[in-house]
């Protein structure tokens, strides 16, 4: 696991050292054991590293035998054994046991469909000085970011964090769009950001850069070639055990639900040290507070429990912290709790399983409801979303234009497998992805998915509406696998989302941190946005005639992401592109 960054159009190669010494240090929390730079008359490529496979051989930037394809590369290639013997075979010559190492061979050999081939999670950057093209690529399901933007002197920045590279560009501009589709979906949906002609790479997304100019391509989920014709079962168990790949030791994340249990499962089972489960849960006795949960299942397999405790008055220091290494607004709550957990993480593992992502590919979320019997299109999208477009409008004083690619195939949405499509494609990746690894890799941890391992999530494609939920049982296909691995009560359990206890926080011992971010003279909201409408919210909020937690929470992060940023670049006001 690595932090990549990178421009072309070197005009001296000192300048340009400095220049990737400066960005590389912006993002060394993503690597802190070591770093390493290419440079050419065309391009700067450099990598900051933390060491998980092999630790004293497996430096960057990688490059084939001739030294004409050099690779910067972000993320694990889990099939990269398979992937070694097939290049020896082909008398390629490997020096490296890194995963990454196998990534220039494959390039020589089978130009970018060699993608097509890597069952994995990345960020790729790959410079070939024969044909001066630079290509970036992301896994197909979005897991590893990659953002980048050209330049007036079509100079192409890029990053796998935006604040590498954001000091680079001459006019930030926030995009009025984007922020409309924050507000609305509680993130922004690739390929934009909060910027005005910063984009960040769709899941799949292939970006060629070549004498100036931009072209693009997909590799599907669909298209990686996979051999295993096994039933779920079998290659759930099956990822689990090679998600763990790594010289380093691993643990577990537990929230007590049925996904990330099973990993847990199977990932004791493997050990003969006692796995380390983590599980974070709140002070004082809250409703949310589920670590009973997690608890019970890590003792039924010997697991060694670690549940850590947040405070409410801790909160507003670590959201600062949250929205800063998140690089865009993300309403998300429990990304507070979550960032907290990595820390503690951070202490003695590099490597750390979760559950994420079975919801979205199997169905999981509770507003998926909505569509069960003659579905009730308008009950999931008031749940998807946040604001409303009249509430919008409202709060901008203008009627939102929402014609964005998200936007427009949200509109054609009419069906449970529609939904489930939409959000795999834009919501898994910017909303919950993008948080699972800046949160992670903000402590020098590498969060790993296995339920979205390219296999598992080819199993899904073709299921039909029952399959994703049966008389209301949602996952059905899933709890079916899984389901001999798990004692009852937790088969039995109704699934409850992993929650953060802000709605009674917001209107008690946070209140005047509330009101200090949004209604005070201070406010960078109130540039922009109805200020009257915003203190009815607040004000219905504490009156108990609306639960408005969810609408201020995204407010105090939006308002915390332009105060950020303006103490970051304290000699470049924001500007709003309307």
């Amino acid at each position: 696991m690595c932090g990549i960054i990178g421009f072309t159009n070197v005009e001296n190669q000192v300048s340009a050292t400095k220049d990737l010494e400066v960005m590389m240090e912006k993002i060394k929390h993503r690597g802190p054991d070591e770093h390493g730079i290419y440079i050419d008359e065309e391009v700067a490529l450099g990598a900051v590293r933390l060491s998980i496979n092999d630790l004293s051989n497996g430096s960057q930037p990688f490059s084939n035998e001739d030294g004409t394809v050099t690779v910067i590369y972000n993320g694990e290639i889990y099939n990269f054994h398979e992937l070694t013997k097939n290049l020896i075979e082909k008398g390629y010559q490997l020096h490296s046991q890194c995963d990454g190492a196998v990534i220039p061979y494959l390039y020589e050999e089978y130009g970018v469909e060699f993608l097509k081939l890597i069952d994995g999670m990345y960020s790729i950057a790959l410079w070939d000085s024969k044909k001066e093209k630079l290509v970036l690529a992301v896994d197909p399901m979005g897991i590893k970011p990659l953002y980048y933007h050209v330049t007036e002197n079509n100079q192409l920045l890029f990053g796998s964090e935006l604040k590498g590279f954001l000091h680079k560009i001459k006019d930030i501009k926030i995009c009025y769009k984007s922020i409309f589709q924050y507000l609305r979906y509680k993130f922004i949906p690739a390929p934009y950001t909060p910027f005005e002609s910063v984009h960040k790479l769709k899941g799949g997304e292939v970006l060629t850069y070549s004498s100036g100019e931009l072209s693009f391509k997909y590799i599907k989920v669909e298209e990686i070639l996979t051999t295993n014709k096994n039933t779920l079962e079998e290659d759930l168990i099956e990822s689990v055990y090679s998600t763990t790949m790594s010289d380093v030791d691993t643990a577990c994340i537990a929230s007590g639900g049925l996904d990330s249990s099973f990993v847990l499962k199977i990932m004791s089972e493997q050990r003969i040290t006692p796995l380390q489960v983590y599980t974070v849960g709140y002070k004082g006795m809250h409703k949310d507070d589920e670590t009973k949960f997690a608890s019970l299942i890590s003792a039924q397999q010997e697991a060694l429990f670690n549940g850590i405790k947040l405070d409410y008055s801790e909160i507003p220091n670590i959201l600062s912290k949250v929205i800063y290494y998140l690089d865009e607004p993300n309403q998300d709550p429990i990304s507070v709790p979550f960032f907290y957990l990595m820390k503690y993480i951070g202490r003695n593992f590099k490597v750390v399983l979760t559950g994420d992502g079975a919801d979205e590919i199997f169905g999981g979320y509770d507003r998926f409801k909505n569509w069960d019997d003659n579905g009730n299109s308008e009950g999931y999208f008031s749940e998807l979303c946040l604001f409303n477009d009249d509430e919008l409008s409202s709060l901008f004083n203008r009627k939102p234009n929402f014609n964005r690619d998200a936007d427009i195939e949200l509109s054609n949405v009419k069906s449970l497998r529609d939904a489930i499509n939409w959000e795999r494609k834009y919501r898994l990746q910017s909303y919950h992805l993008n948080r699972v690894d800046k949160l992670s890799m903000a402590w020098g941890v590498e969060a790993r998915v296995p339920f979205l391992r390219p296999k598992i999530v080819q199993h899904t494609r073709t299921y039909n509406e029952n399959q994703y939920r049966d008389n209301g049982t949602e996952k059905a296909e899933l709890r079916k696998a899984v389901g001999a691995h798990l004692p009852d009560w937790l088969n039995q359990r109704k699934k409850k989302p992993f929650r953060f206890p802000i709605s009674e926080w917001l209107k008690g011992e946070l209140r005047d941190w509330v009101h200090e971010n949004l209604l005070g003279s201070n406010c960078e909201l109130h540039y922009f946005l109805n200020k009257k409408e915003i203190e009815k919210l607040v004000y219905n909020h504490e009156a108990n005639l609306e639960d408005n937690s969810y609408k201020i929470w995204s407010l105090i992060v939006l308002n915390l992401y332009i105060v950020n940023f303006n103490n970051e670049y304290k000699n470049r006001k924001i500007e709003y592109a309307r």
